[in-house]
C-alpha cells in the first residue's frame, strides 16, 4: 500500500512539474533575474537616439619590396587597424538576402483587437500616472509585425533580428525619424498576461511610462503557447 502511495505521489510530482515548463520557457524574459535565457533573450529594452558607429576590423596586406618575414613581424607588433565608419562598405555589396528597407504593405493594415486591447492597456496606465496617451503609428505598426513573424519563424527572442538587426536599424530604414527609440518584447498566454508581466520589469515599464515617448506601434502574433508581441515606441 505504501509502495502505491509512494508511486502516485511521484506521478502527480512529476506530472505538475510538466504542466510548468511551457510557462517557464515562454514567459522567461519576465523572469530573467530567476531564470537562465535561452537565446539571449533580453528585458530590458535600450534607448537610443542614433544607432552605434559599427566598427570594421583590417589587416593591412604586404607590400611589393616588404618580406614576408617582415610582414608577420609587422602584424605581431600591429595585429589590426580599426575603422570607424557610420556606413562600412561590406564586403560584399550586393548581398543575395538584402534587408528589407520597408515593411511590405500587408504589414500596415489596420489595428486587430488584440493590438488595441495592448494599446488601451498601455494608455491606460499612462494616464493613471498623469502622462499623455501614446499615438498609434501604422509604420511602426508594421514594423512591430515583421519582427514579431520573424521571432516565430526563426524560433528566437531577442532585441536583434538575424533578418533586419537591432530595432533602431528596423525603424531608421523604414524611413520612420525619431529622437528616441525603444522595443518592448513579451511571450506570454494572451495580452493581459504579457501586459502584467511587462508591467513587472522595470526596463519594460520605463518605455510604457516614458514622458519622452510619442508614439507607439504593436505587432501581435500568435504562436502554440500563446501570443509573441513586440512594441516599438519613439519620440518624435
Amino acid at each position: 500500500m505504501n509502495s502505491l502511495l509512494k508511486k502516485a505521489f511521484s506521478f502527480l510530482v512529476i506530472t505538475v512539474l510538466l504542466m510548468q515548463i511551457p510557462t517557464m520557457a515562454y514567459a522567461s524574459w519576465g523572469l530573467q533575474r530567476i531564470l537562465d535565457q535561452q537565446n539571449q533573450a533580453t528585458t530590458s529594452a535600450p534607448v537610443t537616439t542614433q544607432p552605434p558607429k559599427d566598427t570594421q576590423v583590417t589587416t593591412p596586406a604586404p607590400s611589393s619590396n616588404q618580406s614576408t618575414a617582415d610582414y608577420i613581424r609587422n602584424l605581431r607588433r600591429n595585429p589590426t587597424t580599426q575603422q570607424n565608419n557610420a556606413n562600412p562598405t561590406p564586403s560584399n555589396p550586393s548581398p543575395s538576402n538584402p534587408r528589407p528597407e520597408t515593411p511590405p504593405s500587408n504589414q500596415q493594415g489596420a489595428m486587430t483587437s488584440s493590438e488595441s486591447m495592448m494599446l488601451n492597456l498601455i494608455n491606460k496606465e499612462r494616464s493613471e500616472k498623469g502622462l499623455k496617451p501614446l499615438q498609434w503609428h501604422s509604420g511602426l505598426a508594421g514594423l512591430a509585425r515583421l519582427k514579431s513573424q520573424d521571432m516565430v519563424d526563426n524560433n528566437y527572442f531577442a532585441h536583434n533580428s538575424p533578418t533586419y538587426g537591432s530595432f533602431y536599424h528596423m525603424v531608421s530604414n523604414a524611413g520612420i525619424s525619431y529622437r528616441q527609440v525603444g522595443e518592448n518584447l513579451a511571450k506570454a498566454r494572451d495580452v493581459s498576461k504579457a501586459h502584467v508581466l511587462l508591467m513587472a520589469s522595470e526596463g519594460h515599464r520605463n518605455n510604457i511610462l516614458s514622458s519622452h515617448f510619442t508614439h507607439i506601434g504593436v505587432g501581435i502574433l500568435s504562436d502554440r503557447y500563446g501570443i509573441v508581441a513586440t512594441q516599438l515606441f519613439i519620440a518624435q
